[in-house]
């Protein structure tokens, strides 16, 4: 069962969203997306990543057409994610793209079987560019994992994120 999330990490908010696709994913920010807080209370973050892992989407080519799938991809999500974006900046009081990322910490999430594997970025934009996660940076908790136990999961990959 696909299931995917960002949580990114910039000053002293941090913002939750889905990601739907299957091999690769994308930003669906009108399947759910929040923001809070930093730090969040108990449970909270948790919380939130659990419902932004219920409301992503797969989009399998066998099931749908792969050109509602390509327009999604690229080019819907993409949309709605300078939306977004525009509006994380305008919380966060930063002028532009580059400095929005530049210091975020972030962390992917996707389902693998039973568990949900966290991968952190390690470039200090807020994403992966030319540094890899490798198997000690990832995080994993299990698909039955509480709020709080998802929260602590995200908050220890955040913590790794650079």
């Amino acid at each position: 069962m696909f299931a995917a999330a960002w949580v990114e990490l910039k000053k002293d908010l941090v913002f939750v969203y889905a990601q739907s696709g299957g091999r690769g994913a994308a930003a669906d920010h009108d399947a759910f997306s929040t923001h809070m807080r930093f730090p969040p209370e108990e449970g909270e973050l948790g919380a939130a990543v659990r419902q932004a892992l219920s409301a992503s989407r797969h989009l399998d080519p066998a099931k749908m057409d792969i050109n509602d799938i390509r327009a999604f991809m690229h080019g819907e999500a993409q949309e709605r994610h300078k939306a977004y974006l525009k509006r994380a900046m305008q919380l966060t009081g930063v002028k532009s793209e580059a400095a929005f990322y530049r210091g975020s910490k972030a962390c992917s999430i996707r389902r693998m079987d039973d568990r949900f594997k966290l991968t952190p970025t390690l470039d200090g934009k807020g994403s992966w560019g030319k540094h890899q996660a490798t198997q000690a940076d990832l995080r994993y908790f299990p698909v039955g994992a509480s709020d709080e136990e998802i929260q602590a999961a995200v908050l220890e990959s955040l913590s790794l994120s650079k």
